[in-house]
This record gives structure tokens, C-alpha cells and sequence, in this order.
């Protein structure tokens, strides 16, 4: 971990992307390099979901997608482990630390699959809503 935040340091300030935008506390772009840990938490708590799909038995044995709300800390270990599966996809040649570090650089810029996964999570969710059942006291 020390190695990718080595290399977020000496990368070069991220260019935002209107199409998938960052946290609204995120620090500005261009403070980023300079401190590589609010790099990684800006990446992180962006592409976090917040919805999951869950699959619950529904009527005539059938099985409905149904979205539930995440915690921080769960919304956070999917981000993560997007972010680390889009990085084992990239080329070999490189380190895993270098692969780590430049696919944060994608996620802030709005260029990473882990984005168009979160965009998929959501849509799922939106389409399924209907599913989602209120218990009344």
C-alpha cells in the first residue's frame, strides 16, 4: 500500500469528468497528487453503491430482485473490491502496486469499469423498486 501511494504522489492531477462525478467533499483535483491518501479515499467513496440487489423468495416460487440500502462500511469493501478486480484485468507487465495506483487515477477520472459497475448496481436497483415491501406496525 505504501508503494500505490508513492505513485499517486508522483502522478499528475486528475482531470474531471462531468459524466461521472466525484464525491462532493472530495478536495479539489488538483490537491490530490499531494496528498495520495484523500487520492484513494476520493476514488473509494465514489464508485461506492449505495444500494445492493438482494434475491428474496418472491410469489409462485419465482425469486425478486429487491435493493436494500449498504452501510459506510460495507458500500466501502465493494468499492475496494471493484477497484482491485478492474486492476488484476489490466496488463501483466506492471506491478499490482502500479496496476492499483493507476486504476485510482481511472476511478477519479471517471474512466474505470468499477464505474460501470456502480452505474449497473443502480440501474438494477431503480428498475426493481417495486419489489421492495414496507412493513407497517
Amino acid at each position: 500500500m505504501a508503494e500505490v501511494l508513492a505513485i499517486l504522489r508522483t502522478k499528475s492531477a486528475p482531470v474531471s469528468n462531468a459524466r461521472t462525478p466525484i464525491i462532493p467533499t472530495a478536495p479539489p483535483l488538483a490537491s490530490l497528487p499531494s496528498d495520495p491518501i484523500a487520492y484513494l479515499q476520493t476514488a473509494i467513496d465514489s464508485v461506492a453503491p449505495l444500494l445492493r440487489i438482494k434475491s428474496v423468495k418472491g410469489s409462485g416460487g419465482f425469486r425478486e430482485s429487491v435493493p436494500s440500502p449498504m452501510f459506510l462500511q460495507q458500500r466501502r469493501r465493494k468499492a475496494v473490491m471493484w477497484i482491485i478486480e478492474a486492476a488484476d484485468k489490466k496488463k501483466a507487465r506492471m506491478s499490482l502496486a502500479e496496476r492499483l495506483a493507476e486504476e485510482i487515477v481511472a476511478v477519479v477520472e471517471g474512466k474505470s469499469s468499477a464505474w460501470e459497475k456502480r452505474q449497473q448496481v443502480h440501474k438494477t436497483a431503480v428498475a426493481s423498486r417495486a419489489n421492495v415491501k414496507v412493513k407497517i406496525l
